[in-house]
């Protein structure tokens, strides 16, 4: 029913800031294939409270093919100041602004899907895949109740159901990993509903496949191995600290916030390999290192044990979470094999828990 140029759709529980509208409008303006999200700010369900949020912050999504807040990478701060549009690879379903024609030409949003969740994944990946682009403005507010629940019924089968037709929609070959992810909750054979209007949307725009996006939008989304069984980011039980790359380390780790880009994925796979950035997680000096994986080299061998420990190849070793002994770095926090028997107050420093644990076995 709308007529206006520029669609906003905007939640019931949103309030818009001082001069919000216009930095979006300017962007329409200059290209019409600009899908805008202001910055979220948050408002507390209870006291209805203004604060400041997002900052440096793009939306991203995840295999599971949820949406997730996450600082921008590095790479995309390099010569930013605080006015320059953010590209984002995903956007948030609480507030965005289209050109009208745009919205039309890209079919709107799916209809197939039910009841709540999914439609602002799915709809970014149509933007990005056929030809348009996503930004976050800053300069521009809009604040939101993030709700503990919902005033109406919500089902995990209809989010699954969402998620579902998103992954037939977009993923390609990469699906593989979205039903792993979801560990027969969902399979191949569910009802997933008729895709053939946004099929059609594909082959009119001459819509790129899921290979691009991962290229071009979100090289940061790790792909798993297929023999994974476990992939994502590695926490640690005693500090919720993650497991990343040191750059400025011969021992290739340390421990830092779980949340963004620095944490990296590991993934366990079923031969025992700890693997990221095409390397194995092997032991030098009792140090966890990168090296050339090797069937040949035992030290490259762990093993997942029920108690949530990382077990090294000798069965009596296991990543632990330290304090480095060496003074030189500060005593940064990072990980190390130490004895799998230590006292109870320590067992916590060897236990670790990843993002999601993977079946490929019903879907290669």
């Amino acid at each position: 029913m709308a007529q206006g140029e520029v669609l906003v759709f905007l939640d019931s529980h949103t309030e818009a800031n001082v001069g919000w509208l216009e930095p979006i409008v300017w962007e329409i303006y200059k290209n019409r294939r600009t899908v805008i999200q202001p910055a979220i700010d948050t408002i507390d369900a209870m006291t209805l409270e203004y604060r400041k949020y997002m900052e440096n912050m793009r939306g991203e999504i995840q295999w599971s093919l949820g949406f997730t807040f996450a600082p921008i990478p590095p790479r995309a701060l390099l010569g930013r100041t605080s006015t320059d549009p953010i590209l984002t690879p995903a956007i948030v379903g609480c507030c965005f602004a289209v050109d009208r024609r745009y919205y039309l030409d890209l079919g709107g949003l799916d209809e197939g899907m039910t009841t709540w969740g999914g439609e602002d994944v799915e709809f970014s990946l149509r933007v990005w895949l056929c030809g348009g682009n996503m930004k976050i403005l800053e300069c521009s507010r809009v604040g939101h109740i993030f709700k503990s629940g919902h005033p109406f019924a919500v089902s995990y089968d209809d989010l699954l159901h969402n998620e579902q037709r998103i992954a037939e929609l977009w993923l390609g070959d990469y699906k593989k990993i979205f039903y792993a992810v979801h560990g027969g909750r969902v399979t191949h054979s569910t009802d997933f509903g008729d895709l053939s209007t946004i099929r059609d949307t594909q082959r009119n725009l001459n819509c790129n496949r899921f290979t691009w996006y991962l290229e071009n939008v979100f090289p940061e989304l790790d792909v798993p191995p297929l023999s994974s069984v476990k992939f994502g980011n590695v926490k640690n039980s005693a500090s919720s600290l993650c497991i990343g790359i040191d750059n400025t380390s011969p021992n290739a780790f340390h421990l830092i916030q779980c949340w963004g880009s620095g944490s990296s994925s590991v993934a366990l796979t079923k031969n025992g390999f700890l693997k990221l950035r095409g390397k194995c997680m092997g032991s030098e000096n009792r140090y966890i290192v990168l090296k050339p994986c090797s069937i040949d080299d035992l030290g490259q061998q762990w093993t997942y044990t029920a108690n949530q420990q990382l077990v090294w190849h000798d069965g009596k070793s296991c990543m632990m979470h330290v304090s480095d002994p060496d003074p030189a770095t500060g005593h940064r926090q990072t990980i190390m094999l130490m004895p799998c028997e230590i006292k109870k107050e320590h067992v916590e420093f060897t236990q670790w828990t990843f993002t999601y644990s993977l079946s490929f076995s019903d879907n290669m």
